[in-house]
């Protein structure tokens, strides 16, 4: 049993997790100490296992961890069917122990990304969600043009700069159920995708001395023992596998020297090793985005690209590994809420094609709202979310170039649903987007907001709530603690230092809406420009999300307390789209405005103020002003408290509504009518 003592990549205590290590191995002298000092540094040598094929060059004695011995004699099956029957039966038993199992053969090694986790342990403990996972594999090459013979005292990659991109290898060695493996471990019968955070390297080319010594070796116990078989390599001579590893590496040199121009020029980066390390010595630090294409080494680990293993459901058949591109870069709109959230989403969809010319993807219809509710397996009553988050990212991974998503309540979001949705967009680079407003204007539109969606909470205690440090910095329930609820929506500094556990600062963005009286086409050239594209030719869109008067928000907020069983989609349709934006439309105009008292008003531009210097001492991007973050002080405003309405302009407010929607209500019959008529011309369209 291993329990992990170090923090996880997002900042969190990983839980015990027991995970065992299993190979089989026959005379790896070289490789089996490596494979040994590796998975046991991750895992702890109790938990590391040995299958050991009848080894003759005592490499298998005095292990520091259990080793099983295969009976030598005649083979029950053939020898690939052996092997597997044996591996899935130690599998199936560890399973009984183990959280996880882990199969690779002595000359593999999985390797999460050192960036965003600290080891094999860490990695796992980030993905319990994922019952079966593959890494992204790739050939270890050795260029005996431009790289001396290894040095076994020295890091294996701070030696080695070419690799070979090896689909076939990209197989599902991790499991946490107890599914067999097929032949040679290519396949199970579960789902899975590879992941392009965690890199096997197969070292089985790290050497051309090596391969030609252990080729020769197996060459022989397949010709004496019929081992191998099929696609193996173990059929396959020293001469063939030398002249395989060179074909990857040296047609493209010419015959000049190591030390010359056009081969220094040819030369491939290395896996971007920074620090020497050994597998003995832990996880070396390799930066896997980093290594570029080169000609030397043409099917090298690429940066853009995303694996999935596809199947027919329930087929026997091996599964197929297809290359699929994926987004260069998402640019994820966070909100936050009530900063002109709306009028972007309406801008970048009456302008999809126009982004589409430029190379940017904007997710069609009601996609992302719904990933959102599919990802975080919320709001299972909204008709059309399960399965939405994966065709969102299959979407992503069909463009080629930046994509674009915006949904304003993923900012308040935990450092667990970040890392879902982070991960779950990869290998994809995040460009964090997040639009600001000044907090005098967003306090009383948000409470607007809370009344279209049933809330019957006054606006004096909503604005008392808000206007004090919030109790609590986990995020609550907004009738549990209006205050925190708020803010954790609405705190700029704070959501960025959320999100900066998983998207460095360098790729954030701050937006801030300009003041009154400008056109909305100046935010949203603003967020054209924080997502690198030309505004210039946009159409504007025609939603109108205006707000109300003080009359129309007490009538929502009393009809909210005498109508509780409404549902999201009467609140959708019936209370905001149909009642406030339309049947009360151009009310605002002729009712007084509410707002904030002066020593609410202070404490709001005191707080705005902090955060205004947080933002200017980080190292986030900003579009905009930072001055437009600040609350105006409008003087003249008449304002009054809502819940002094009178009972006499309530009455009028209602009558006004109820008039509107009966206009509204009409109007669709009319239209339901009209197309009934247009479908059956027979009918009475006005029946």
């Amino acid at each position: 049993m291993v329990q992990s003592t170090t923090a996880r990549s997002g900042g969190e205590p990983t839980q015990e997790l027991r995970v065992a290590a299993l190979t089989m191995a026959r005379d790896e002298a070289e490789m089996l100490p490596r494979w040994l000092d590796y998975y046991g540094g991750q895992f702890g040598p109790d938990n590391v296992m040995v299958i050991d094929d009848n080894t003759v060059d005592g490499s298998t004695s005095n292990l520091p961890c259990a080793r099983f011995r295969v009976p030598p004699g005649p083979l029950k099956f053939s020898w690939p069917t052996m092997r597997k029957t044996l591996a899935n039966g130690f599998a199936r038993r560890l399973h009984a122990c183990y959280d996880v199992v882990i199969f690779t053969d002595v000359d593999e090694f999985l390797v999460p990304d050192p960036a965003r986790y600290s080891g094999l342990l860490d990695y796992l403990s980030s993905h319990r969600q994922r019952d079966v996972i593959a890494p992204l594999a790739v050939n270890v090459l050795h260029n005996p043009r431009l790289e001396p013979p290894l040095d076994q005292a020295r890091p294996v990659l701070a030696q080695r700069r070419f690799v070979k991109f090896a689909p076939v290898m990209c197989k599902p060695l991790i499991k946490r159920v107890a599914s067999d493996w097929s032949a040679g471990f290519h396949g199970i019968r579960q789902p899975f995708e590879i992941d392009g955070g965690l890199l096997l390297l197969h070292l089985k080319f790290y050497d051309v001395s090596f391969l030609a010594t252990v080729s020769q070796q197996r060459r022989v116990i397949s010709e004496q023992e019929g081992r191998g078989g099929g696609a193996s390599t173990w059929k396959c001579g020293a001469e063939e596998l030398t002249s395989r590893l060179l074909s990857w590496v040296v047609p493209r040199l010419t015959t000049s020297s190591p030390n010359s121009t056009h081969a220094s020029r040819t030369s491939p980066t290395s896996l971007a090793v920074t620090t020497p390390a050994t597998f003995a010595a832990g996880v070396p630090n390799w930066e896997p985005w980093r290594s570029t294409r080169c000609d030397s080494c043409r099917n090298v680990f690429a940066r853009r690209c995303d694996l999935r293993l596809s199947r027919s459901e329930g087929a026997r058949r091996r599964p197929t590994v297809s290359l699929i591109a994926m987004a260069r870069r998402v640019h994820l709109h966070i909100g936050t809420m009530k900063s002109a959230t709306t009028y972007l989403q309406e801008l970048c969809s009456t302008n999809s094609q126009r982004l589409a010319d430029q190379g940017v993807l904007w997710p069609p219809g009601e996609l992302p709202f719904l990933a959102i509710a599919d990802l975080v397996g919320r709001d299972t009553e909204r008709p059309g979310h399960h399965g939405a988050w994966p065709e969102l990212v299959r979407s992503f991974r069909r463009h080629r170039g930046d994509a674009v998503w915006s949904n304003e309540l993923i900012a308040p979001f935990g450092p667990g649903k970040i890392r879902r949705l982070v991960r779950g967009l990869e290998p994809a680079e995040v460009e964090l987007v997040v639009t600001a407003r000044d907090l005098g204007r967003v306090i009383p539109s948000h409470w607007q907001t809370t009344l279209k969606n049933g809330s019957t909470t006054r606006w004096a205690d909503f604005a008392a709530a808000v206007c004090a440090e919030p109790a609590q910095d986990g995020n609550v329930a907004r009738s549990k603690d209006i205050g925190s609820w708020f803010w954790r929506r609405h705190d700029l500094a704070a959501i960025l230092a959320r999100w900066q556990q998983f998207v460095p600062a360098e790729r954030m963005t701050v937006v801030t809406v300009p003041p009154p009286g400008n056109a909305a086409q100046v935010v949203g050239d603003r967020f054209a420009s924080a997502i690198g594209v030309d505004s210039s030719g946009f159409d504007q869109p025609e939603y109108d999300n205006s707000s109300v008067g003080a009359y129309s928000a007490e009538l929502l907020r009393r009809l909210n307390g005498v109508s509780p069983n409404l549902e999201r989609h009467h609140y959708r349709w019936g209370i905001k789209d149909a009642l406030a934006r339309l049947a009360l439309m151009g009310r605002a105009q002729v009712e007084p405005s509410f707002g904030l008292t002066e020593p609410q008003l202070d404490w709001v531009c005191a707080r705005a103020e902090r955060m205004i210097e947080q933002i200017k001492a980080s190292p986030v991007r900003v579009v905009g002003d930072l001055a437009d973050l600040r609350p105006a002080r409008e003087a003249g405003t008449q304002t009054i408290d809502p819940a002094d309405t009178s009972d006499g302009d309530l009455l009028e407010t209602a009558l006004v509504g109820l008039g509107g929607m009966a206009k509204i209500v009409a109007d669709l019959r009319v239209e339901q009518e009209r197309q009934r008529y247009d479908v059956d011309p027979e009918a009475s369209a006005l029946a």
